[in-house]
């Protein structure tokens, strides 16, 4: 999600030290671990990462201070991994030169790398596959489509935010750099993610998810792209989420946690011809529900998955909108997607309760940005909010992601980010600051992918960390295209393991 220009503007001392370099969509079968495979820690920088879960181990993969990985595109320069590292895709490679391929789109720089790995997760080489100029706006959370998971691709969505006009960005992971184009048919949204259920959902059919990030008056909403066709992008159906036309989501017309709301998709006409206003116009005349926010999507990894786990973040601009966020379970229709669902709250950051630090209640979270389902939880990543009450009394502390026990509801902490502002030596480079020019919460998590069952590695994700206030001059630019767009656009952010983290 983009972060409020408050957090863009913190101020932070800079990380100088040697310039060398969510979605969880995966399938349900049994892991079966692969004997030799090595894990270890890969960067110049620790994990930036507090880990309170036992059993939770932790390894670097890459980060913005390492660039020793030679660019294939341009062999003499060093490969820098950008900043704002936010939506992600895992795949084996297609070839003999390596083991993996990670596409990574970087938020604020508006672009894509794509890294590769040996069998061990060392990573070889590093490229940008969608520079900033095409990438033209914020880009947020994304997935990657499988054929063995969707039925179709292997095909990168990232999702574009900040503009009225921003599409949704489609690339193949494996194509030559520059070769991605944008998904017309979605219409246009500033959105966070476009999500696919997997091919068990709806046989033939193609089901998208897509999450509106815009806190403006006619924003909020929660979107599905439906195709007869699977694999086709092009010419399907957009539909919005609807509750008997109340717009409320919090208030006295809003929901509460407890009840399972009846709702309904309704149809926009011909999104593929509007343009944005019209698109905009034609949503506010089917009187949505307008969501404070809503960021990442994923689905039930049940062997169906057409239970639907989304996260509002909250907002405060406006009435009748979850201004510290939601996590919504959506039970969709079991023939078709487009017929009547079920809607309920399963957290509820509205429902105040102290102390939030260290704490794991169901009420004890803020501002959800990242979701990742697995078979038997949810891990759900915070991103505070600006006006959140971050660094007052109790509350007092970084960025969670919690765990949510989806057989009986049980929340448990798992990590914090580690801001590491009580590191005070001018020397030391990973010295953010004297003691605490890092305010509470400005940091935030980008996607968690669970891994397992490619690397044959139980319990494995990779998790991406924007670490908003490392900066360097170093990491400006990172796609090497001097865009004025992105000018000053210079943050660090890192790739790490999550290993022992439970599926």
């Amino acid at each position: 999600m983009s972060k409020q220009t408050l957090f863009r503007s913190l101020a932070a001392a800079l990380l100088m030290g040697t310039v060398a370099l969510a979605g969880c969509r995966n399938s349900t079968s049994t892991d079966q671990p692969s004997a030799g495979v090595q894990l270890e820690n890969r960067s110049v920088n620790p994990s930036l990462v507090k880990v309170s879960m036992s059993g939770v181990e932790t390894f670097t993969l890459i980060s913005s201070a390492d660039s020793i990985y030679p660019n294939p595109a341009t062999p003499s320069k060093n490969f820098i991994f950008g900043g704002y590292a936010d939506g992600l895709g895992f795949i084996k490679s297609q070839d003999a030169n390596s083991a993996f391929t990670a596409v990574v789109n970087h938020e604020d720089n508006r672009c894509v790398s794509r890294i590769t790995f040996d069998r061990n997760l060392k990573p070889l080489t590093g490229e940008y596959i969608m520079a900033s100029t095409q990438g033209r706006w914020r880009l947020c959370s994304a997935t990657l489509a499988e054929p063995e998971v969707h039925g179709f691709g292997p095909l990168f969505l990232t999702a574009g935010e900040s503009d009225i006009a921003a599409r949704t960005h489609r690339i193949n992971p494996f194509a030559p750099a520059g070769t991605g184009d944008t998904v017309s048919a979605f219409g246009y949204w500033s959105a966070e993610n476009a999500v696919p259920l997997p091919k068990t959902a709806y046989s033939g059919k193609t089901v998208i998810f897509i999450g509106d990030d815009d806190d403006s008056p006619s924003g909020g909403q929660l979107a599905m792209y439906v195709s007869n066709t699977t694999g086709d992008l092009d010419n399907g159906k957009v539909y919005v989420l609807n509750r008997n036309n109340i717009i409320e989501e919090t208030g006295t017309n809003g929901m509460s946690k407890g009840t399972a709301y009846d709702v309904t998709f309704k149809e926009i006409a011909n999104p593929k011809t509007l343009a944005p206003q019209g698109m905009i116009d034609a949503v506010e005349a089917l009187t949505p529900i307008k969501f404070g926010r809503v960021e990442d999507i994923d689905y039930a990894k049940d062997g169906a998955g057409r239970t639907i786990y989304f996260n509002v973040t909250g907002t405060s601009n406006g009435t009748n909108r979850s201004r510290y966020g939601r996590v919504y379970k959506l039970t969709l229709n079991s023939t078709d997607p487009a017929q009547g669902a079920k809607l309920e709250i399963l957290m509820d950051g509205d429902v105040l309760a102290g102390p939030r630090t260290n704490t794991a209640s169901e009420t004890s979270f803020m501002n959800p940005d990242n979701i990742c389902a697995t078979q038997n939880y949810l891990y759900i990543q915070e991103d505070p909010n600006p006006y959140s009450e971050y660094n007052q009394g109790s509350t007092q502390h970084d960025a969670y992601i919690y765990q949510y026990n989806l057989n009986t509801g049980e929340v448990k902490l798992v990590l914090e980010l580690d801001q590491r502002r009580n590191i005070t030596s001018s020397t030391d480079p990973l010295a953010f600051g004297a003691g605490g020019s890092s305010s509470h919460g400005a940091w935030e998590f980008g996607a968690l992918e669970d891994i397992s069952e490619k690397i044959g590695v139980p319990n494995t994700f990779i998790l991406c960390l924007q670490t908003h206030t490392w900066k360097s001059n170093n990491f400006e630019y990172p796609d090497g295209v001097i865009n004025g767009t992105v000018s000053g656009r210079n943050e660090g952010s890192q790739l790490i393991l999550l290993k022992g983290l439970p599926r």
